[in-house]
């Protein structure tokens, strides 16, 4: 096994310059449920949620 320069401080991970790693993401709640489909459609439209999403920078 070999040093990579990544390393962890406290709860951070720090990339080989020194730089934080960020890990960012995104949850859309109902799919872990029996019926496999994404939860608030009755609420919000698919398209709107979709933007909301591409709105902060998620692909």
């Amino acid at each position: 096994m070999y040093a990579t320069g990544w390393h962890t401080s406290g709860v951070q991970i720090d990339n080989p310059s020194g730089a934080r790693f960020v890990i960012t993401g995104i949850n859309w709640y109902g799919f872990e449920t029996t019926s496999s489909v994404a939860h608030g459609l009755y609420h919000e439209d698919y398209t709107f949620v979709l933007n909301e999403v591409k709105q902060y920078g998620f692909n």
